[in-house]
């Protein structure tokens, strides 16, 4: 079965094109690391139910400029 979320190398499909594994994880560290700290400039991670849907939308807010499907 095909994998929807990453390349026959294991590599997430990925906003940027990055086709390496330690390029692209140095740069989800370094992404996600300014979206946390941008959170906490604004007071920390919205309030909300923290239910499936509120943690979907923190990850889209750390991960969805990088992964499409994030």
């Amino acid at each position: 079965m095909p994998d929807l979320f990453s390349d026959s190398n294991g590599i997430f499909f990925n906003k940027w094109g990055i086709t390496n594994a330690p390029e692209l994880a140095a740069q989800e560290a370094n992404f996600s690391w300014l979206k946390l700290s941008q959170l906490n400039d604004r007071g920390g991670v919205p309030g909300g139910k923290f239910d499936k849907v509120h943690f979907q939308e923190i990850h889209k807010t750390l991960f969805g400029k990088i992964y499409p499907w994030a």
